[in-house]
């Protein structure tokens, strides 16, 4: 996988945007081990990382937005393949998977940039992967869903990838559970929340 953060130059304490990656990514690395741990790059907001299995990658991929949005936004190319270690260092790797993940990024921005899909973030190539086209379709549409939730709504999303009742939700936004129940029926947080976790179970 890599990744890096949307308008990141739009961000005015760069320090403090470094410092919220770093955090996230540990975090991230404590919650979906990896088989090489995702890290920042020297002197870029970019981070790269690999799984031992696509659905490991994408669990890690979603989890990681929610952490980090809505003020950090980041978009993410996922391949799969061969890849050569150069170096420890993050950002030291080589090889078709790599290169896949390039490719995967640019693509996002370049459908970023246009208004019909201005809310990718998120693609997997892999031409010789038949899942791909089913895989970007979830990711496209778990993309739209994302980009319309408020900051309460990626807490109950995130909560609810955490396991968390809609009860202890409630509790926490000091709301109604009602309430969080009517917001997760209508954000369609549910729905992102199946996906995911279908997704992660991918080989």
């Amino acid at each position: 996988m890599i990744a890096d953060v949307v308008r990141s130059r739009e961000h005015a304490d760069q320090v403090a945007l470094h410092d919220r990656l770093l955090s996230a990514l540990a975090r991230s690395t404590a919650t979906h081990p990896a088989t090489r741990p995702l890290g920042m790059t020297t002197g870029s907001d970019e981070f790269q990382g690999s799984y031992d299995t696509l659905g490991a990658a994408l669990a890690a991929t979603v989890d990681l937005r929610l952490d980090l949005l809505p003020t950090v936004d980041i978009r993410c190319g996922i391949a799969r393949g061969a890849s050569t270690t150069l170096t420890d260092r993050p950002g030291g790797a080589d090889g078709p998977a790599w290169w896949a993940a390039r490719a995967a990024i640019e693509l996002v921005e370049d459908r970023a940039s246009k208004p019909a899909t201005a809310t990718a973030r998120v693609w997997y190539s892999a031409d010789d992967d038949p899942r791909a086209p089913a895989v970007n379709a979830a990711l496209a549409s778990t993309d739209q869903l994302l980009a319309a939730l408020d900051e309460r709504g990626l807490r109950l999303l995130a909560g609810l990838r955490a396991g968390r009742s809609q009860a202890q939700l409630a509790t926490a936004e000091k709301i109604s559970e009602s309430a969080v129940s009517q917001r997760i029926r209508r954000s369609g947080a549910l729905a992102i929340v199946t996906a995911a976790q279908l997704l992660s179970e991918l080989d």
